[in-house]
């Protein structure tokens, strides 16, 4: 499935798979909301030259549970690691302080790599991002690509304890 979303322009947005993002919706973006049929989204902003269009590479078949879009204004980390599928966390600028995304993103590569050791071939998706969410009742959500967490656990004043 292809996913696209419409945001506001100071956003960022984040779903399953790799993101292409077109700043200006109306004009960069034009050919993405014609292709879905959602040109008329922009009718919900007020100025539509600050709404940003953004199309999702083709996720693999998966169950529908699985998909996630999130968007907000968040603060990005970033790994490139070339031993392993790109890496970035998000989270909201005023709970930076309090998040170790140094130890998700290590985290991630040891269980990428029991992974790999398991089942004898790598992890078939083409990034793993962990995005910090607010009010989100459940602890986490192992979505694919997208790892939903709350942030009230993840990003608490506490520190996080090393397994």
């Amino acid at each position: 499935m292809t996913l696209s979303l419409t945001i506001p322009d100071d956003w960022i947005a984040v779903g399953n798979e790799k993101e292409v993002r077109y700043d200006h919706a109306a004009k960069e973006g034009k050919r993405v909301l014609e292709k879905f049929g959602t040109y008329w989204f922009l009718d919900f902003y007020a100025d539509q030259s600050k709404v940003a269009a953004y199309e999702f590479d083709k996720t693999p078949k998966i169950s529908t549970y699985l998909y996630a879009l999130c968007a907000g204004p968040y603060r990005v980390f970033e790994d490139f690691d070339p031993m392993y599928v790109p890496q970035r966390v998000y989270v909201r600028e005023s709970l930076v302080e309090n998040l170790r995304y140094e130890l998700i993103m290590g985290i991630t590569k040891t269980t990428l790599d029991l992974y790999q050791k398991t089942y004898g071939h790598r992890y078939p998706f083409s990034k793993v991002d962990h995005v910090m969410c607010p009010d989100y009742k459940f602890g986490a959500m192992e979505n694919v690509g997208c790892i939903t967490y709350s942030d009230g656990i993840m990003c608490s004043s506490k520190t996080m304890s090393i397994p």
